[in-house]
C-alpha cells in the first residue's frame, strides 16, 4: 500500500524548519528499532465512511520521513 502525505506549500520560517529538521532526526532514529514485521491499522474517515487499512508500520515511517525531507529541502 502506498501512503503519501501532502504539506501545504508556504515558506518556512527558521524556528519551523528546524523543528522539521529534529522531526526527521527522530524518524531516522524510530527507523532503526522499528521492528520489521511490524504493521499498523490506519484508519481513513471522512464524512459517510470509514476504512482501515494495514501498513508496515516501516514504511509508514520511511514514507512520512521522505515527506518531510522533500518539504524541507524546497
Amino acid at each position: 500500500m502506498e501512503i503519501s502525505y501532502k504539506f501545504r506549500r508556504e515558506e518556512l520560517t527558521p524556528d519551523e524548519l528546524s523543528k522539521y529538521q529534529k522531526l526527521s532526526s527522530c524518524l531516522e532514529g524510530a527507523l532503526e528499532i522499528c521492528p520489521s514485521n511490524k504493521f499498523v491499522d490506519i484508519v481513513i474517515r471522512d464524512d459517510q465512511n470509514m476504512e482501515v487499512r494495514s501498513c508496515q508500520l516501516s514504511e509508514l515511517i520511511k514514507n512520512l520521513k521522505k515527506s518531510i525531507d522533500s518539504y524541507i529541502s524546497r
